[in-house]
């Protein structure tokens, strides 16, 4: 066996005594390493099998390219549309596994229309019904693209978890315009607006600026014609039957007084409706202005509407009244109330927005504040307010008229609200309970 190591040496020494002397003495003989022998070779443990892949969700592949498999079947209730309000849970990865975002790990559900997310989300809603939960693989063209997010760079694919927990409100069911059941809309007996573009407010008469409309279910409740406060779902559509808009979108119904109506039209259709009417209105881009440059909003085209009226109002400012203390009922908090008028429906709890109209006295009857000389309930989240308050409209449900009593603590304490109320005051209000949201 040769050694390099070893022999490189010798031959070293061979070739210094030749240089030096011409001729060296014979070199001794080295002796050869003992032979280590190899390692025996160790067989191969035997192949033991494993155990068998359990196979994931299947995976399925829309037209679009969005990929989901089925982590938990739903209820099999309606699936929301375009347009609808829903609420889910989510997590969200980068195919790397980096979270970007996770309503989970903020312990609080996202609420959002269909239609105002991405487009794999707007897909994907559509297969699910409350309680399923879907893996989503959704390419960049369905998410962020090109443009990406400051947690997202451009053109990544995303995974996601989600949960479509409920769908909280539902736009109105597309009803087809019917031009044989349609009548022009005028503003007769309401306010219209010129339509030279000049907002210029004209008298009441027949004014014919192009709307239409068709009545699709004749109301049996209170007119809407003089009401204080008119209570409407709706939506408009594109000329495609698209929703561009709609109550179930924005979150609440639309609540206002007739006559002052944010677009027009609308003021002329609540002139002819009570409650429980439904209608389509057919509305020119023209008188639409006010809606100009919203996506979806363009010149020159026709618009479908359709609303339904919810509630019709009529609301009288209340006079100040402090009852005897025998009238009235007291919490375990301090806070006294009587029931003056009982409402119906769902109560609101601490998370909920309001709408109330609402009076305010000190207890010698100064008056400090009111929504009745403003002409429009106000609207508020009932987290936002004084502790009275928030207690107290959560007894209270949806047409209901209450007073209260309202001790300092659980109103302005002692600092009280300069210059109307002092410190330490106590408050007597009366509420009407319109909406909860």
């Amino acid at each position: 066996m040769n050694h390099p190591r070893l022999l490189a040496p010798l031959l070293t020494s061979l070739l210094v005594c030749v240089a030096l002397v011409g001729s060296c003495a014979e070199a001794p003989v080295v002796p050869e390493p003992p032979v280590v022998p190899e390692p025996p070779v160790v067989p191969e443990p035997p192949v033991v099998p494993g155990p068998p892949v359990v196979p994931g969700p299947e995976e399925r592949t829309t037209a679009s390219g969005l990929v989901y498999s089925v982590l938990q079947e739903g209820d099999g209730s309606a699936s929301p549309v375009f347009g609808d309000r829903v609420k889910v849970h989510y997590s969200g990865w980068l195919t790397d596994g980096t979270q970007f975002d996770s309503s989970r790990e903020r312990g609080e559900p996202a609420e959002f229309a269909v239609g105002r997310v991405i487009e794999g989300w707007n897909e994907a809603l559509g297969l699910m019904s409350p309680g399923s939960r879907l893996k989503l693989t959704i390419p960049a063209d369905l998410a962020y693209g090109g443009e990406g997010r400051p947690s997202i760079p451009a053109n990544s694919t995303l995974i996601f978890d989600v949960e479509l927990i409920a769908v909280t409100a539902r736009t109105l069911p597309f009803q087809p315009w019917t031009e044989e059941l349609a009548k022009t809309l005028t503003c007769s007996g309401t306010t219209c607006k010129a339509q030279d573009g000049s907002g210029e407010a004209l008298a009441a008469g027949q004014h014919d600026h192009g709307v239409k409309y068709c009545v699709l279910q004749e109301g049996t409740g209170t007119p809407c014609a003089g009401a204080d406060a008119v209570s409407l779902a709706f939506a408009m559509y594109d000329e495609n039957n698209k929703p561009i808009l709609s109550s179930a979108m924005e979150g609440a119904p639309l609540l206002g007084n007739p006559a002052q109506m944010p677009l027009p039209f609308l003021g002329g259709a609540l002139a002819l409706a009570r409650k429980g009417t439904r209608m389509n209105i057919q509305v020119p881009y023209a008188q639409m202005a006010r809606l100009a440059g919203m996506p979806g909003v363009e010149e020159g085209k026709t618009y479908l509407w359709q609303i339904e009226i919810l509630s019709s109002m009529s609301f009288n400012k209340p006079e100040f009244v402090l009852p005897p203390d025998e009238e009235l009922t007291t919490t375990a908090s301090g806070l006294k109330y009587k029931v003056v008028r009982e409402g119906a429906g769902t109560k609101p709890t601490a998370a909920n927005e309001v709408v109330a109209h609402y009076a305010g006295w000190l207890t010698d009857g100064t008056p400090f504040d009111n929504s009745y000389d403003r002409g429009q309930p106000s609207t508020f989240p009932l987290s936002r307010v004084i502790g009275g308050w928030t207690e107290g409209l959560q007894l209270m449900a949806p047409g209901a008229m209450v007073i209260f009593v309202i001790p300092s603590d659980l109103g302005y304490g002692s600092g009280g609200s300069p210059p109307t109320i002092p410190g330490g005051a106590t408050l007597v209000f009366v509420v009407e309970l319109v909406d909860v949201r």
